[in-house]
């Protein structure tokens, strides 16, 4: 069975929604590997073609995971009929998606809503030292672990 197309979206695609693709490819290769969805992501308000942040890439490099080939890309509203699902790093993404592109509610929620982790959004690392991102990272793997198992759940039944 083929897996689903799964979006993340955060602000600029450089730190959260980059991180949890790259994540989620990484996890889905060692846990869930018959699962076999398809990881991307998006920004609100990226610039075109911007690399990774550089702390965003050491602290995947710390768990072995190489976020050099990342490229921001900018969130379009035909991403959402290509996406199964979109998981936005804060319920205010969500909001925004589904107020300019109503067709996208039912398939848009928050990370934490998503895994039924109220108020738990996934805090913006941007600006912040390795520590911070280090956390960020950290509460990712969490949420994205979660996500997995809800998803191979929801696939059984």
């Amino acid at each position: 069975m083929a897996g689903k197309k799964i979006l993340f979206i955060c602000t600029g695609n450089t730190c959260r929604s980059s991180m949890a693709t790259f994540l989620a490819r990484d996890l889905q290769q060692k846990e869930f590997a018959q699962s076999g969805h398809l990881f991307d992501s998006a920004g609100l308000m990226a610039v075109e073609g911007m690399p990774a942040s550089p702390e965003a890439i050491a602290v995947l490099a710390e768990i072995g995971i190489d976020l050099l080939p990342h490229r921001a890309k900018l969130f379009r509203p035909e991403m959402v009929d290509k996406a199964d699902l979109i998981l936005t790093m804060t319920g205010p993404h969500r909001q925004w998606i589904i107020n300019q592109l109503p067709n996208a509610e039912g398939k848009v929620f928050s990370l934490a809503e998503f895994v039924g982790a109220s108020d738990r959004d996934i805090m913006d690392p941007f600006g912040g030292d390795r520590g911070t991102y280090a956390l960020t990272r950290d509460h990712l793997l969490k949420m994205l672990s979660e996500m997995m198992q809800k998803l191979e759940e929801t696939k059984e039944s």
